[in-house]
């Protein structure tokens, strides 16, 4: 018995370490044309808020058809006018709490792939800084 518990805490501190330091290190940071074909699951971007979207609040009673889920859109650059931002620079960002966000703010952005589709479309928030 005392073998195997020697065992379990030697198994314990060899692989310990490489979790703990895998979990701190930060997602590669990626451009916007490298977004459709990274690999990663989870990766840094740097971008603008293109548009903040939060599904309407649905009245009492009443019967709603299903909205997207709150999201911000990104796009790669600042923009001037949003008629010329077009539609394939552009990605959608799910998120808890779009408020948080407004069109303009620049940030670098963690994201995270949604399912099984690429990032060149739609992403889950993790976190952002400035």
């Amino acid at each position: 018995m005392t073998t195997i518990r020697n065992i379990f805490i030697l198994a314990l501190f060899l692989f310990l370490p490489a979790g703990v330091i895998q979990a701190q290190s930060s997602p590669p940071h990626i451009r916007w044309n490298q977004l459709k074909d990274t690999i990663k699951d989870t990766i840094e971007i740097n971008g603008y808020v293109f548009d903040v979207y939060i599904c309407p609040p649905c009245p009492e009673g009443a019967t709603c058809k299903p909205c997207l889920p709150n999201n911000i859109t990104l796009v790669e650059k600042k923009f001037d006018d949003p008629q010329r931002v077009p539609l394939e620079g552009r990605l959608r960002v799910y998120t808890e709490q779009p408020e948080a966000f407004k069109s303009g703010d620049h940030f670098t952005f963690i994201i995270s792939r949604k399912g099984k589709v690429s990032f060149e479309y739609e992403a889950q928030l993790i976190g952002h800084r400035p």
